[in-house]
């Protein structure tokens, strides 16, 4: 059985506000129809996926940050992603 899997295309980087919530949704679709899980390897500290694979954080300081994430689909077909995001001062 040949599994596919496509990740939306992410953008190079995102910004967002000082306290400003970040929620961003990922998407992925396996072309047999096949579930896919998201798992968040890397990222600040507060920073959470929900089971809906929404990507939350608040954006508590000025520094820059990475979140790393894994998709990963029935066959054991696995892609590596990451969001940049850049804070601004309002």
């Amino acid at each position: 059985m040949k599994c596919r899997q496509e990740v939306e295309t992410l953008p190079d980087q995102l910004l967002i506000f000082v306290e400003e919530d970040f929620i961003y949704q990922l998407l992925a679709v396996d072309l047999k129809g096949s579930a896919i899980l998201f798992t968040l390897e890397s990222g600040p500290l507060e920073a959470s996926l929900t089971p809906a694979d929404l990507l939350i954080w608040k954006a508590s300081s000025k520094e820059s940050s990475s979140f790393n994430f894994t998709a990963s689909g029935e066959c054991s077909a696995k892609s590596r992603h990451s969001i940049q995001l850049r804070t601004v001062l309002t």
